[in-house]
């Protein structure tokens, strides 16, 4: 879909909610971009542009803190997660 597309896309369609997916420097803050340019209420209070990423975020810290949380407990599943296959393959190989 082209930009224009979505443009046109954008406003003929009442607004709806959208979370945008994308791990860092993906092109979610292009994407958020562009849906701000088309009319998409970002927030009151976005991350500032910055060296790393001149034209902003557009991100809402608050947002931003829920997706954190949501990758930290990812992280420790996966963690606890090898932990118990270590252990249960130490018991199942190492141990007679």
């Amino acid at each position: 879909m082209t930009n224009r597309v979505l443009c046109i896309f954008l406003k003929n369609n009442p607004m709806k909610n959208c979370i945008i997916l994308g791990s860092g420097r993906s092109g979610t803050s292009m994407l958020a971009g562009c849906l701000a340019k088309s009319g998409y209420f970002m927030g009151d209070n976005l991350y500032p542009a910055r060296e790393a990423n001149p034209k902003g975020f557009f991100e809402d810290p608050e947002i931003n803190a829920i997706n954190e949380m949501l990758i930290a407990g990812c992280y420790e599943n996966r963690w606890k997660w090898f932990v118990g296959f270590l252990s249960r393959r130490h018991f199942e190989y190492g141990q007679k």
